[in-house]
Parts: structure tokens; C-alpha cells; sequence
């Protein structure tokens, strides 16, 4: 797997979970299914780095840095 590969299913997008009222059961469904996909999207993650510690070491040395001012 190249830098290239390895980005492009870090940064793969997701939608934000939703936010909104719970008032009946098709709406706690969708919620549910997106607690879902985020929880897989974190495991996804886990295992990515997991399997490829030095691209991930890689990865996060190319992300912007936060400095104190």
C-alpha cells in the first residue's frame, strides 16, 4: 500500500451524524444506522493504522500543527 492509498482511506468521508429529534421509530432507525457507520469508520481507522504503523507515523507527520501563539 502506498502514502497515496493509505490517505485516501484515512480521509475517506463521512456524513455527521445526525442531530436531530428522536420523535419517532424511522428516525431512531436512522440514527442508529449512522452510530453505526461511524463506529465502523473508527474500526476501519484502527486496523488501517494498526496494519501500517510507519504509513500512519506518515500520515500524521504530514497533517498542519496546531502552535500556541
Amino acid at each position: 500500500m502506498t502514502q497515496e492509498d493509505f490517505k485516501k482511506q484515512i480521509e475517506h468521508p463521512i456524513d455527521k451524524l445526525a442531530t436531530a429529534d428522536i420523535r419517532d421509530g424511522k428516525e431512531a432507525e436512522f440514527v442508529f444506522w449512522r452510530r453505526l457507520e461511524l463506529s465502523s469508520t473508527i474500526a476501519r481507522t484502527l486496523r488501517l493504522c494498526l496494519k501500517y504503523p510507519d504509513l500512519a507515523q506518515e500520515y500524521l507527520d504530514s497533517l498542519p500543527k496546531a502552535t500556541m501563539d
